[in-house]
């Protein structure tokens, strides 16, 4: 149990986990969790980047920002459920192409997120703190087609720091 949110840990968390994934090129998430994660062929430097704005090659990791639910067992005790949006984007001038490649993240993803569930519960204190909970396909930003997924993410606030 943590004293305040891990949110965006757990946000570029899931950025850094899809940059291990075979095939995906760019990734970006929240930016400001102030970690760096080990270095690998998509994160040279190991940081993850807050996203721009529209993604600039295929292969692009969106984790964005996270919509989320309270449960207050007390004044001092609330579990957070964090639902955080995570795209890929395929690719804009193929769609066709992009299906046929697109079908074969899906267990990549699945694997990739199941492979690395104690790297969320360092954040949060709740095991099985983030898992894949859905994914849908549509048109992005009217010229990307992209694979869209739901990371549910739980942490356990002690808010017993707080005067009054």
């Amino acid at each position: 149990m943590t004293d305040a949110s891990q949110i965006e840990k757990i946000v570029d968390a899931s950025a850094y986990v899809a940059s291990l994934i075979d095939g995906v090129k760019t990734v970006w998430g929240a930016g400001t969790s102030g970690i760096t994660f080990p270095v690998n062929s998509v994160l040279l430097d190991g940081v993850v980047k807050t996203f721009t704005g529209e993604p600039v090659e295929p292969y692009t990791h969106l984790s964005d920002m996270p919509s989320g639910s309270f449960t207050a067992h007390s004044a001092t005790w609330t579990d957070v459920t964090w639902r955080i949006p995570l795209t890929l984007f395929l690719d804009a001038n193929d769609q066709q192409n992009a299906r046929r490649v697109g079908f074969p993240f899906i267990p990549k993803y699945l694997a990739a997120f199941a492979a690395h569930s104690l790297l969320f519960t360092q954040y949060s204190g709740v095991v099985n703190a983030a898992l894949l909970q859905d994914v849908s396909w549509t048109v992005e930003q009217g010229t990307w087609f992209a694979m869209r997924m739901t990371l549910e993410a739980k942490e356990r606030l002690n808010l017993d720091y707080q005067a009054g």
